[in-house]
């Protein structure tokens, strides 16, 4: 064997050994990643959500996804920069565009008896696992109504990809999730 054999042989090795290493957690993460969200993703109903109150949210940005993804939900309230309180509400057409929405003053006769939260954490000791809670709490009981748990699985560590991305895997589907709230009501 020449020397250019070997050295090609050695490169092949050295190649597959780095993408081997490279790829090497991606059936072990993903294995969990479908585990969790087998046994704790998806929407649970916990308790009496009425369909004609408002709910609280933490932003406008919030709100409008708020009003625009639940059909049953007929306005959003939040607090402005400014310190005001605003109520915004979905016309309907393209939920990426501001035209879709009125936003005005709080109108303090409509009632808001719900407030929604959504939090967001790494998994411990999983690998490049977030988890994604949706939750509804009664304003006056502070009773929890429902929650969704989803999952984000990330394919590989963008610190070891070449522009620093990577491809992500969602469980339930941001479509899926949304269907499954808006038929619990």
């Amino acid at each position: 064997m020449g020397i250019k054999a070997r050295v090609f042989t050695v490169l092949g090795v050295m190649g597959i050994s780095w993408f081997g290493w490279w790829v090497s957690d991606i059936p072990i993460g993903y294995y969990e990643f479908r585990e969790r969200c087998n046994k704790e993703g998806g929407a649970r109903l916990l308790g009496v959500v009425t369909t004609d109150s408002g709910w609280m949210a933490s932003s406008e940005v919030q709100a409008k996804s708020v009003v625009a993804s639940y059909r049953f939900v007929p306005f959003a309230r939040y607090v402005s920069d400014s310190g005001q309180l605003k109520d915004v509400r979905y016309k309907g057409s393209d939920p990426l565009w501001s035209g879709s929405y009125v936003i005005e003053d709080a109108n303090l006769e409509r009632v808001v008896n719900y407030k929604y939260f959504i939090t967001g954490e790494n998994v411990p000791n999983a690998i490049r696992l977030r988890k994604d809670t949706r939750l509804l709490v009664d304003l006056l009981t502070e009773k929890e109504l429902f929650i969704s748990i989803s999952f984000t699985y990330t394919w590989t560590n963008p610190e070891r990809t070449l522009l620093g991305r990577s491809d992500k895997v969602r469980c339930p589907a941001f479509v899926d999730e949304r269907n499954s709230i808006n038929s619990l009501f």
